[in-house]
This record gives structure tokens, C-alpha cells and sequence, in this order.
């Protein structure tokens, strides 16, 4: 997924104004990351991906590529990676 498809999501939900996201990567930069801050402000999920899998019935996704990248969630194979895996993802869970 795109930061441009991130930012025509938020926009053609409502999720904030094209004016309201100006502002905020105007200060906070540009990215991703700071989209996902305006999403979460508004909505308490934390991705457009969060949302896909709390509320699909709730938002329209199809300026969004929701194609699955297969290594991001995989978990560690050797046991001494294991614990720095558990600390990345024990906060900001991904739940609905």
C-alpha cells in the first residue's frame, strides 16, 4: 500500500479533510506513519489494514491494495530471536 493510497482512504472516508492531513504532514513529514497517527487519532485503529480487518463493511478500501505481504507476521525460527519478536509485537496489537 501507498502513502497516496493511505491519504485517499482517509479522505474519501471522512476520516479527516484533505486540508486537516496537509497539516499534519506538513509538520510530521510525509509518510505512512504519520497517516496511520491521523487514522488512529480518529478512529482507534491503527491501520487502514486494522480497519480492513475490524470493519470492511464500514469503509470503502478500493483506492487501497490490500494484497497480504507474507513475511511481515512471520514468526522467528530460531529461539534467540524469539524474545526481541515478542517485544515488537507485544505493543500496538494489531486487534480489533
Amino acid at each position: 500500500m501507498t502513502t497516496e493510497q493511505v491519504w485517499d482512504f482517509i479522505i474519501q472516508n471522512n476520516i479527516a479533510t484533505e486540508e486537516e492531513c496537509q497539516l499534519v504532514t506538513k509538520i510530521n513529514g510525509y509518510t505512512i506513519e504519520k497517516l496511520n497517527d491521523i487514522i488512529e487519532v480518529r478512529t482507534e485503529y491503527h491501520s487502514v489494514d486494522q480497519i480492513h480487518d475490524c470493519e470492511p463493511e464500514s469503509y470503502d478500501f478500493s483506492m487501497v491494495d490490500l494484497e497480504e505481504d507474507s513475511d511481515d507476521d512471520d514468526e522467528p525460527e530460531d529461539d534467540d530471536d524469539w524474545d526481541a519478536y515478542v517485544m515488537a509485537n507485544a505493543y500496538g496489537s494489531d486487534d480489533c
